[in-house]
Protein backbone atom coordinates (compact mmCIF):
# COMPACT_ATOMS: atom_id res chain seq x y z
CA UNK A 1 0.00 0.00 0.00
CA UNK A 2 2.82 2.37 0.72
CA UNK A 3 4.22 1.90 -2.75
CA UNK A 4 0.96 2.89 -4.42
CA UNK A 5 0.69 6.10 -2.34
CA UNK A 6 4.29 6.90 -3.26
CA UNK A 7 3.53 6.35 -6.97
CA UNK A 8 0.40 8.48 -6.66
CA UNK A 9 2.39 11.42 -5.24
CA UNK A 10 5.17 10.95 -7.76
CA UNK A 11 2.72 11.13 -10.66
CA UNK A 12 1.02 14.21 -9.13
CA UNK A 13 4.35 16.01 -8.64
CA UNK A 14 5.40 15.12 -12.18
CA UNK A 15 2.26 16.69 -13.65
CA UNK A 16 2.69 19.83 -11.52
CA UNK A 17 6.34 20.10 -12.54
CA UNK A 18 5.45 19.72 -16.25
CA UNK A 19 2.73 22.34 -15.91
CA UNK A 20 5.17 24.80 -14.32
CA UNK A 21 7.80 24.15 -16.99
CA UNK A 22 5.22 24.64 -19.72
CA UNK A 23 4.29 28.04 -18.28
CA UNK A 24 7.92 29.16 -18.06
CA UNK A 25 8.73 28.47 -21.68
CA UNK A 26 6.27 30.99 -23.09
CA UNK A 27 8.93 33.65 -23.84
CA UNK A 28 8.23 37.33 -24.48
CA UNK A 29 6.26 38.99 -27.24
CA UNK A 30 7.88 40.87 -30.12
CA UNK A 31 6.54 44.13 -28.69
CA UNK A 32 8.22 43.50 -25.32
CA UNK A 33 11.45 42.56 -27.10
CA UNK A 34 11.40 45.78 -29.17
CA UNK A 35 10.76 47.86 -26.03
CA UNK A 36 13.70 46.23 -24.25
CA UNK A 37 15.90 46.78 -27.30
CA UNK A 38 14.99 50.51 -27.42
CA UNK A 39 15.61 50.90 -23.68
CA UNK A 40 19.00 49.24 -24.05
CA UNK A 41 19.94 51.63 -26.86
CA UNK A 42 18.87 54.69 -24.81
CA UNK A 43 20.91 53.52 -21.82
CA UNK A 44 23.95 52.95 -24.06
CA UNK A 45 23.65 56.51 -25.41
CA UNK A 46 23.50 57.86 -21.85
CA UNK A 47 26.57 55.84 -20.91
CA UNK A 48 28.46 57.24 -23.90
CA UNK A 49 27.71 60.76 -22.62
CA UNK A 50 28.89 59.92 -19.10
CA UNK A 51 32.49 59.12 -20.07
CA UNK A 52 34.43 62.15 -21.25
CA UNK A 53 37.96 62.43 -22.65
CA UNK A 54 40.12 65.25 -21.41
CA UNK A 55 43.54 66.40 -20.31
CA UNK A 56 44.86 66.68 -16.76
CA UNK A 57 47.62 69.09 -15.83
CA UNK A 58 48.77 71.05 -12.83
CA UNK A 59 51.20 71.03 -9.97
CA UNK A 60 51.57 69.94 -6.39
CA UNK A 61 53.32 71.90 -3.64
CA UNK A 62 54.65 69.60 -0.94
CA UNK A 63 57.32 69.20 1.70
CA UNK A 64 59.81 66.35 1.31
CA UNK A 65 59.71 64.12 4.41
CA UNK A 66 61.91 61.22 3.29
CA UNK A 67 62.89 58.78 0.56
CA UNK A 68 61.99 55.16 -0.11
CA UNK A 69 62.78 52.47 -2.61
CA UNK A 70 60.18 51.59 -5.26
CA UNK A 71 59.42 47.96 -4.49
CA UNK A 72 56.80 47.60 -7.22
CA UNK A 73 58.72 48.31 -10.42
CA UNK A 74 62.12 47.11 -11.52
CA UNK A 75 63.01 50.52 -12.91
CA UNK A 76 65.60 52.83 -11.38
CA UNK A 77 62.86 55.20 -10.16
CA UNK A 78 62.65 55.83 -6.44
CA UNK A 79 59.92 57.11 -4.18
CA UNK A 80 59.84 60.36 -2.26
CA UNK A 81 57.62 60.75 0.80
CA UNK A 82 55.90 64.13 0.80
CA UNK A 83 53.16 66.02 2.64
CA UNK A 84 50.94 68.76 1.37
CA UNK A 85 50.08 71.60 3.75
CA UNK A 86 48.50 70.04 6.88
CA UNK A 87 47.93 66.65 5.27
CA UNK A 88 49.10 63.10 5.78
CA UNK A 89 52.19 61.77 3.97
CA UNK A 90 52.04 60.02 0.60
CA UNK A 91 54.56 58.87 -1.99
CA UNK A 92 55.49 60.10 -5.44
CA UNK A 93 57.60 58.29 -8.01
CA UNK A 94 60.49 60.37 -9.35
CA UNK A 95 63.43 59.80 -11.62
CA UNK A 96 66.99 59.57 -10.28
CA UNK A 97 67.76 63.05 -11.66
CA UNK A 98 64.74 64.60 -9.94
CA UNK A 99 65.60 62.93 -6.64
CA UNK A 100 69.13 64.36 -6.64
CA UNK A 101 67.75 67.91 -6.39
CA UNK A 102 65.61 67.28 -3.27
CA UNK A 103 66.38 67.85 0.41
CA UNK A 104 64.37 66.61 3.36
CA UNK A 105 62.34 69.36 5.06
CA UNK A 106 62.16 71.72 2.06
CA UNK A 107 59.10 72.69 0.01
CA UNK A 108 59.00 71.92 -3.72
CA UNK A 109 56.67 72.37 -6.65
CA UNK A 110 56.07 69.05 -8.42
CA UNK A 111 54.78 69.83 -11.92
CA UNK A 112 52.51 67.13 -13.27
CA UNK A 113 52.97 66.01 -16.86
CA UNK A 114 49.94 66.69 -19.07
CA UNK A 115 48.06 63.47 -19.67
CA UNK A 116 45.00 62.54 -21.70
CA UNK A 117 42.53 60.56 -19.59
CA UNK A 118 38.92 59.41 -19.64
CA UNK A 119 36.81 60.53 -16.72
CA UNK A 120 33.22 60.38 -15.65
CA UNK A 121 31.74 63.72 -16.73
CA UNK A 122 30.94 64.91 -13.20
CA UNK A 123 34.63 64.45 -12.23
CA UNK A 124 35.52 67.17 -14.73
CA UNK A 125 32.90 69.42 -13.16
CA UNK A 126 34.13 68.82 -9.58
CA UNK A 127 37.85 69.47 -10.13
CA UNK A 128 39.35 67.40 -7.40
CA UNK A 129 40.82 68.60 -4.15
CA UNK A 130 42.49 65.23 -3.68
CA UNK A 131 45.45 65.43 -6.03
CA UNK A 132 47.03 62.37 -4.40
CA UNK A 133 44.04 60.30 -5.48
CA UNK A 134 44.23 61.52 -9.09
CA UNK A 135 47.99 60.96 -9.32
CA UNK A 136 47.56 57.37 -8.18
CA UNK A 137 44.35 56.55 -10.06
CA UNK A 138 45.40 57.96 -13.43
CA UNK A 139 49.13 57.28 -13.05
CA UNK A 140 50.08 60.91 -13.54
CA UNK A 141 53.83 61.50 -13.72
CA UNK A 142 55.93 64.29 -12.29
CA UNK A 143 57.44 66.21 -15.23
CA UNK A 144 59.69 68.53 -13.24
CA UNK A 145 60.56 69.67 -9.73
CA UNK A 146 61.50 73.17 -8.55
CA UNK A 147 61.89 74.96 -5.22
CA UNK A 148 58.68 76.49 -3.88
CA UNK A 149 58.45 80.11 -2.81
CA UNK A 150 56.53 81.25 0.28
CA UNK A 151 53.47 82.36 -1.74
CA UNK A 152 53.03 78.84 -3.15
CA UNK A 153 52.66 77.23 0.27
CA UNK A 154 49.42 76.82 2.19
CA UNK A 155 45.92 75.67 1.37
CA UNK A 156 45.93 76.96 -2.20
CA UNK A 157 49.38 75.60 -3.00
CA UNK A 158 48.35 72.73 -5.26
CA UNK A 159 46.27 72.80 -8.40
CA UNK A 160 45.12 70.04 -10.68
CA UNK A 161 42.85 70.82 -13.58
CA UNK A 162 41.18 68.37 -15.88
CA UNK A 163 39.61 69.94 -18.94
CA UNK A 164 37.35 68.06 -21.38
CA UNK A 165 38.37 67.86 -25.01
CA UNK A 166 36.07 69.62 -27.42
Amino acid sequence: MRISIFKKYTVSFSFIFLFILGGCSQGISQEEYDTLQNNNQLLQEKLDNVLVSGTCSGYLVATVRGFSQDYISDEADKMVIVTEFQSKPFMLTLSEEQLKTLEIGKNYVFNIENKDITLISNEFAKQTNNIQHFILQYQLKIASVSSAIEAQSGLDGSTLSCTPKQ
